[in-house]
């Protein structure tokens, strides 16, 4: 393994950055009354006259503004970094297990049986997962905004997440393991009696474990990109709760996280009254596809790279 590509500046200030994100997101969670209890929802002149009221917009309470309750978005967006980051990167990882159980699985096994698991999923690749995604979550949703939050929505919805995009990822694991195959140090040690769990362990797991990691930040922004849709669909990480008011009896309905699409999906009303409101949550998706592709393009630009993935060639 080459431990120069791990070492890349990009890639390192990758993990610093989702590092300090999660920090950042911790600490603000668990300061929670001192971020959010007290909220400025008028500004005053010195005659006591309004000036402005909520929301704010960036100019007034950068960086982002606040939302009409007086919240500031900076800190509204922290708050919820490590439900969306950890969300993606729990979603991602069960997909690397599955995609390299079963793809190794379909390199190893019969090729009439490898052929028709590769034609499955060649043929998942013309349906958009953004499709895959809201059929099989939008009944659900409509349910939830009549019962809540409920803890079952979010493993079915992570398990939807983990499946609509495993079928790619199975293809390109079960299409290295294949290329792995048909090296002549491979097949030199099935010649001298090696079995399948000694040519995995020994040759194709040190090979394939940089693939594995771009692979990963791969589905890692495949999933954030598909959580961002999701949230314009309303389609919200563990359903969504409606309060009510005191002073003036009004009804809203808000997420139970502050997860980045759960706040795109419920301010998009938003997008012409108070527009940094809905695109704030874009720009955080956007630095951290930003950095995590350029981790990608720091592991690839650490010395020579061969990868048969076909997610790359999307």
């Amino acid at each position: 393994m080459n431990n120069s590509v791990f070492r890349s500046k990009r890639f390192l200030f990758g993990i610093g950055y989702f590092i300090v994100l999660l920090a950042a997101s911790f600490f603000v969670g668990q300061h929670h009354d001192l971020f959010f209890s007290e909220h400025q929802t008028l500004i005053m002149n010195e005659k006591g006259e309004i000036v402005k009221e909520t929301p704010f917009d960036p100019w007034t309470a950068p960086p982002f503004g606040t939302d009409r309750q007086g919240n500031s978005m900076f800190f509204k967006l922290l708050d919820g970094a490590r439900f969306t980051i950890l969300i993606v990167f729990s979603i991602c990882a069960i997909q690397m297990v599955l995609g390299i159980l079963i793809g190794g699985a379909t390199a190893y096994a019969p090729s009439f049986i490898r052929r028709g698991i590769e034609q499955i999923c060649q043929v998942y690749l013309y349906i958009p997962t953004i499709l895959w995604s809201i059929v099989l979550m939008m009944p659900l949703m409509v349910q939830s905004g009549q019962e809540g939050y409920r803890f079952s929505l979010i493993l079915y919805q992570c398990a939807v997440l983990v499946c609509v995009s495993l079928p790619p990822l199975i293809l390109a694991i079960g299409k290295e393991m294949q290329w792995m195959n048909k090296q002549e140090y491979v097949i030199s040690s099935r010649l001298l009696g090696a079995g399948t769990l000694h040519v995995f362990r020994k040759h194709a797991w040190p090979y394939m474990r940089e693939t594995i990691v771009v692979l990963f930040l791969q589905q890692v922004v495949q999933t954030l990109i598909l959580l961002i849709h999701l949230g314009f669909f309303e389609i919200i990480i563990g359903g969504r709760m409606i309060k009510t008011d005191i002073l003036t009896g009004e009804a809203s309905v808000h997420p139970f996280v502050n997860e980045w699409s759960s706040i795109i999906g419920l301010s998009r009303d938003e997008l012409i009254h108070a527009p940094w409101i809905a695109l704030s949550p874009l720009v955080m998706y956007m630095v951290t596809i930003f950095v995590t592709n350029a981790m990608i393009e720091g592991m690839k630009g650490s010395g020579k790279w061969r990868m048969y993935s076909v997610l790359n060639n999307k």
